[in-house]
């Protein structure tokens, strides 16, 4: 399962849908090991662009309420694109069970509640969780995590009108990415909210992310991304969409 999570997150998909397809046709596996290579997948197909199998997976779930698990997949009903309404009440839902988690939890497992809050909580509430969530990971030597939390908050401060800030958070999250990947985001998710930060004070440089980005998305679509999803993955994920829209303006 462990592989299967790092190889999602280096954009391996072909090896990760492999590894987590391969769990689930397993008769000797059992019910806690099934639930943990559904939600890897469900997150690949998240990053693949095709919501209809990553909601299926949803909807299989069987992790009791208020786990840690049950938190992870919240998540991924946050992120699956859907109807207007459907998607207000999965980011409730999210929401919801991020409070709680914050409420009872304390470590690491925290990270979840942070980055469900800053990415889909209000300004106060997701500024605070993102902030929270860059000191516990720059204290916890998780580079990738840090990176992706400065991210968040960069976009967010940008938005509330703390530009100088928001720049120079930006430009360290494009520094760290030098050397780590983003912990358990697609990468895509950082590289827009750094584009939308910089592109109005540091044009050359939201244009170097971009070009970089549309590299990676074309590098990974031929050589890591089965055949029958590499058109969704160009095109319906929405963070490819943008970021290769950025490169051809």
């Amino acid at each position: 399962i462990r592989l299967q999570v790092t190889d999602r997150t280096l954009g391996h998909y072909a090896s990760s849908l492999m590894l987590g397809e391969r769990v689930l046709s397993d008769p000797a596996a059992g019910p806690a090991e099934i639930e943990e290579a559904r939600l890897p997948l469900a997150f690949a197909f998240c990053d693949l662009g095709q919501p209809t199998r990553a909601r299926q997976l949803l909807s299989q779930t069987r992790a009791p309420a208020g786990s840690y698990m049950a938190l992870f997949w919240k998540e991924v009903g946050a992120q699956v694109p859907q109807p207007g309404a459907q998607l207000e009440e999965a980011c409730r839902q999210a929401l919801d069970a991020a409070a709680e988690a914050l409420s009872k939890w304390a470590g690491r497992t925290l990270l979840t509640a942070w980055r469900i809050q800053a990415r889909h909580g209000q300004d106060e509430t997701a500024v605070a969780a993102a902030r929270h969530g860059v000191e516990f990971a720059s204290a916890s030597g998780m580079q990738g995590q840090q990176l992706v939390f400065q991210a968040l908050l960069a976009q967010l401060l940008a938005k509330l009108g703390d530009q100088s800030q928001a720049v120079w958070l930006a430009r360290d999250s494009w520094r760290l990415m030098a050397d780590f990947c983003p912990g358990l985001v697609y990468r895509g998710v950082v590289w827009r909210a750094l584009i939308e930060v910089l592109e109005q004070r540091d044009a050359a440089l939201a244009r170097a992310i971009a070009h970089h980005a549309a590299d990676w998305i074309f590098r990974t679509a031929t050589e890591h991304v089965p055949p029958a999803y590499r058109e969704s993955f160009l095109h319906r994920n929405p963070f490819n969409a943008f970021l290769l829209g950025k490169v051809r303006e």
